[in-house]
């Protein structure tokens, strides 16, 4: 077991609380939780994030677009915190982050060419890979593209309380579900 056990809640794309679900398109999405996520998050430096960013990625869609990238992603602007954007894709086989592998490496000078105009706007990059944990999930909807908000929670839980952890969770869901909660969330593992 790791020395941490994060657990990232409310990363279905329809956020959680009424508030934001107001904001987004009121038709339930018909896919269902991805069983796999990756989330890439990318660290602008200062100044350099914003429109100058938004052009880099606008360049890394089209030639995605164009060498028929496998996967899709939605792309969201950090609004509190450091200036960063996060990249969310998600798939359910690790095949199929492969053959998406595949694509880059075909076309390994074009995505070359826009990776480094982007490195030089940003301070750091992390990649996180997620699995989906139904058991602790209510009511999951699968990635929305009209979502114009996303809320993400993620929670440390320390070595040896995971067992609590996931207990006090399905008292959670059990009281949401009694309560009649229009809330919902998937649960993702790292």
């Amino acid at each position: 077991m790791n020395k941490f056990s994060p657990f990232l809640l409310g990363l279905s794309l329809v956020a959680a609380s009424g508030s934001l679900a107001a904001a987004q398109d009121q038709t339930p999405p018909a896919v269902s939780a991805p069983k796999y996520m990756q989330v890439i998050v990318e660290y602008t430096k200062p100044g350099k994030g914003g429109m100058a960013h938004d052009k880099t990625e606008s360049a890394f869609v089209q030639a995605a677009a164009k060498a028929n990238f496998p996967i899709h992603y939605i792309a969201f602007n950090a609004m509190s915190g450091k200036p960063r954007a996060l990249f969310i894709s998600h798939f359910d086989s690790f095949e199929a982050m492969q053959t998406a592998s595949k694509v880059f490496e075909t076309n390994a000078e074009e995505f070359d060419r826009i990776n480094e105009a982007d490195g030089e706007l940003l301070e750091s990059i992390n990649q996180l890979f997620f699995k989906y944990v139904p058991e602790m999930s209510f009511h999951p909807h699968g990635p929305n593209p009209h979502a114009r908000y996303m809320e993400a929670r993620i929670v440390h839980v320390r070595p040896g309380h995971g067992k609590e952890f996931e207990d006090l969770v399905k008292v959670w869901i059990a009281a949401n579900d009694r309560a009649g909660s229009s809330n919902h969330w998937g649960a993702y593992r790292i």
